[in-house]
């Protein structure tokens, strides 16, 4: 199912798919981060958000690695994404590395840089 959806993503008033939070993650239950209650062997069951993928394009294959661009709803949860992906795939699959390039208006390419931003307070 989620291979079919990211090889033919959704126009953005489809149906949404679900996306579970994984445990390593920042969200809290009950005021406490589901990463220190998994440190513990605690359990916890969370329900999956609904969620659009407006866009899945891999960029570049280095097998084991798979590069790939994702434009999405808000509240996807990228890991977990990717782990669905290789559980789909029937091989695992994890984030390396991650690199949020838009949020709203905001685009990676408009950031400046520690030095440009000081440079800006001191004036």
């Amino acid at each position: 199912m989620l291979l079919q959806i990211c090889c033919n993503p959704q126009p953005k008033n489809s149906s949404a798919i679900f996306n579970n939070c994984l445990p390593c993650s920042q969200p809290k239950k009950d005021g406490v981060a589901l990463y220190e209650l998994a440190r513990r062997g605690e359990e916890v069951a969370l329900k999956p958000r609904s969620i659009n993928i407006r866009s899945f394009e891999i960029t570049k294959i280095d097998l084991p690695v798979v590069h790939f661009k994702v434009v999405c709803s808000t509240g996807t949860y990228i890991r977990s994404l990717a782990n669905d992906y290789g559980a789909e795939l029937g091989c695992g699959g994890y984030l390396s590395s991650l690199c949020r390039t838009r949020i709203g208006d905001l685009k990676y390419e408009d950031a400046v840089g520690m030095e440009e931003f000081e440079g800006t307070l001191i004036s």
